[in-house]
């Protein structure tokens, strides 16, 4: 991590910025920032894409992919996984398939815990920051999206 400056900056700026908010308003904050540096999803799965291809056996660092703006759920969740536990929240990253209108493809979120024992749904390429215990009509729609590698629901 020590080449990685974009990410030891953000490190910084985090901690910062949110150590001293609630647990619940740590969550929001770590959505927000990450959904605001990640770039355009359709921008960002092309140029992830792309600089795969032109830096192919060549270390890639996770800020470079946000500097760049060619972040996808893979990089998203690995970035909410860390500064998540930066910030002392009980964070979890989760692999499966998401099973939306284009189809069933790999996919990579999170789910964060809160001390209250609330659950929450915390995927940014999707949009969704989402109380996993709240089970009113559209909850349960978005968490029918969700499949395990194997296409079994995760959320049921």
């Amino acid at each position: 991590m020590e080449k990685d400056v974009y990410l030891q900056n953000l490190l910084k700026y985090v901690r910062k910025s949110a150590t001293s908010l609630s647990e619940k308003s740590k969550m929001q904050f770590l959505f927000k920032l990450i959904r605001d540096i990640g770039g355009d999803s359709k921008a960002a799965f092309k140029g992830s894409n792309m600089l795969a291809k032109n830096r192919q056996a060549q270390e890639v660092l996770l800020g470079k992919i946000f500097e760049h703006e060619c972040a996808v759920c893979r990089h998203k969740s690995i970035l909410a996984k860390l500064l998540g536990d930066e910030l002392g929240l009980n964070t979890r990253l989760i692999r499966g398939n998401l099973n939306d209108i284009v189809g069933e493809n790999a996919h990579i979120w999170n789910e964060i815990k809160l001390s209250n024992g609330k659950k929450y749904l915390f995927d940014v390429q999707q949009g969704v920051l989402m109380d996993m215990t709240n089970k009113n009509a559209s909850n349960n729609y978005i968490l029918s999206m969700y499949f395990t590698p194997d296409f079994r629901q995760v959320y049921k």
